[in-house]
C-alpha cells in the first residue's frame, strides 16, 4: 500500500513529528510494509531523520515564507522555491500514485488574517484541493479546524470538505467538531464526520538518552514551563497586542515566583518548538523569560534546557518523567507530560487545547492566555503538589482511554479501506 502524508509541519516542532511519527506507527502495524512518503516544510531538516526510517520526504507545493525571518529572506525563499518545477513534478506524481491520501493530524486549517488567507493555510488547502481533484481516496487524520477570521478561509474549507473522494475526517475536540459539522452540506458528508483525540497520544517513544541533564540536581518540587510567541489575534489594536504579550510574560514570571516562594521548588524552562519561522519558534521568548526569572529564582533553583530535535519527541518526555510539574502554552508538550505521568496546567491560545482538556476531565487544568490570574494558577499548583499521587493516577487513566480510541477508531477506518486496496 502507498500512502502519502500531506501538510505535516516540520521536525523543528517536537509536538507536529509527535503526531507524524505515531501516524507512521500505526500504519506501518495495520498494513503490510506500506510505502509512506510526506510532504515537510523543512524538507532538508527533516529528510536525514525520516529517510532513517524509510520514509520519503518531499517539498509542499507552495513554499511558506514564515520559514524565514525579514522581507528579503521570504522574498528570496518564496522565488527560489515557487520555480522548482521537478520537486512540484514529484509531488504530484505522489499523489497521483497513491493508494491513499492522509492529511496529517494537527491543527492546520485556520486563519488568523482578517482580510484574506495566510500561505500557510492555502498551502494546505491547495494539497486537498489537489488530491480531491484527483479523486484519490482521502483521510483527515485528527486535527483542528479554525478559528477562521475571513470568509475566504471558511468557504475554500467548505469546498474541499465536501468532496466526494473523502472518506472520514476526523475532528480533534468537540469545538471543530462542531464548527465541521456546519461546513458539511449533505448527511452523507455528516456521515463521515467523527471525532478521535490528538494523535499524539498514541506515539510510542523511543529510548533516547538525554546528554545533558543538569536539572536533574535541581531541588524538587520542580516546575517546568513551556511558552510560544503569540500575537493575540483578537486583540483590536497594536498596543492591545502588546500589553497582552506583557501581561503573558509578567503573569507566567509571578506563578513561577510564588512556586518558588511557597515550594521552594526550581524552575526549568525550554523552548519546545525550534521553528521553522521566528514566529513559531520559541527560543527568544524562552530566553526572555528565563532572564527575567533569574532576578528571583536563585541559581541552584533554576535551568534552561535547550533539546535538539535530532532525537524527536521522545527526549522531553524522558525529560518531563523527571519533573513534578508543567505549565505549559505549547499544548504538545502538555501530552508528553501526560505520557509521562507528569500533571501539567495549559495556558490556550486556540480552542482545540481547551477542548482536548475538557476531553479528558481536565478543564480545571486550563486556563486563557489571554486572561489568567497568577494566584489561581498557583492555588491549582498547590492543589496538585498536595494530590500528586491521585492525580497522576487519574492522568495515566486518561491518557489510556485516547489511546485506546485513537487504535480503536483508525483500526476500523483503516481496516475497511484496506480491503479495497492492495
Amino acid at each position: 500500500m502507498k500512502v502519502l502524508f500531506l501538510n505535516t509541519h516540520s521536525l523543528m516542532n517536537p509536538g507536529d513529528a509527535s503526531i507524524v511519527l505515531a501516524q507512521i506507527q500505526i500504519f506501518q502495524k495495520l498494513f503490510k510494509h506500506p510505502r509512506i512518503s510526506l510532504t515537510s516544510r523543512t524538507p532538508d531538516i527533516d529528510k536525514k531523520y525520516y529517510h532513517s526510517l524509510n520514509i520519503k520526504v518531499l517539498p509542499p507545493l507552495l513554499p511558506s515564507p514564515s520559514v524565514c525571518h525579514g522581507f528579503w529572506k521570504k522574498a528570496d525563499y518564496i522565488l527560489s522555491h515557487m520555480f522548482t518545477i521537478k520537486d512540484k513534478i514529484d509531488l504530484i506524481r505522489e499523489i497521483r500514485t497513491s493508494d491513499l491520501v492522509v492529511s496529517s493530524g494537527g491543527g492546520y486549517f485556520y486563519s488568523n488574517r482578517r482580510t484574506i488567507p495566510g500561505p500557510t493555510f492555502l498551502q494546505n488547502f491547495i494539497h486537498t484541493k489537489l488530491t480531491c481533484a484527483f479523486r484519490k481516496p482521502l483521510i483527515f487524520l485528527p486535527q483542528s479546524f479554525g478559528p477562521f477570521y475571513n470568509p475566504i478561509a471558511l468557504n475554500l474549507m467548505r469546498n474541499t470538505l465536501n468532496c466526494d473522494n473523502i472518506i472520514k475526517i476526523f475532528a480533534r475536540e468537540q469545538i471543530s467538531f462542531d464548527i465541521l459539522s456546519g461546513l458539511l452540506n449533505s448527511k452523507t458528508n455528516q456521515r463521515k464526520l467523527d471525532i478521535c483525540p490528538d494523535m499524539a497520544f498514541e506515539f510510542e517513544p523511543m529510548e533516547r538518552k538525554i546528554n545533558s541533564v543538569p536539572f536533574l540536581e535541581l531541588p524538587r518540587p520542580i516546575m517546568s514551563v513551556t511558552l510560544r510567541q503569540w500575537n493575540f489575534p483578537d486583540a483590536k489594536t497594536g498596543a492591545q497586542r502588546k500589553q497582552k504579550k506583557r501581561d503573558y510574560m509578567e503573569n507566567l514570571c509571578l506563578v513561577c515566583k510564588n512556586f518558588h516562594k511557597t515550594n521552594k521548588g526550581s524552575i526549568l524552562v525550554f523552548p519546545q518548538v525550534k521553528g521553522p519561522g521566528a514566529f513559531e519558534a520559541d527560543q527568544l521568548i524562552s530566553l526572555e523569560f528565563w532572564e527575567r526569572i533569574k532576578d528571583f529564582i536563585p541559581k541552584n533553583y533554576r535551568s534552561y534546557w535547550n533539546p535538539g530535535i535530532d532525537n524527536g519527541p521522545s527526549q522531553i518526555i524522558s525529560l518531563l518523567s523527571q519533573t513534578d510539574i508543567l505549565v505549559a502554552t505549547r499544548f504538545h508538550s502538555a501530552i508528553f507530560a501526560f505520557k509521562a505521568g507528569t500533571p501539567a496546567l495549559v495556558l490556550t491560545y486556540q480552542p482545540k487545547s481547551k477542548g482536548i482538556m475538557e476531553w479528558m476531565d481536565l478543564a480545571d487544568f486550563c486556563f486563557s492566555i489571554n486572561d489568567f490570574e497568577p494566584e489561581n494558577i498557583t492555588n491549582r499548583i498547590q492543589m496538585i503538589l498536595r494530590n500528586h499521587s491521585a492525580i497522576q493516577k487519574k492522568i495515566k487513566r486518561k491518557t489510556s482511554d485516547m489511546k485506546i480510541m485513537i487504535i480503536s477508531k483508525l483500526e476500523k477506518t483503516l481496516t475497511g479501506l484496506n480491503k479495497g486496496i492492495k
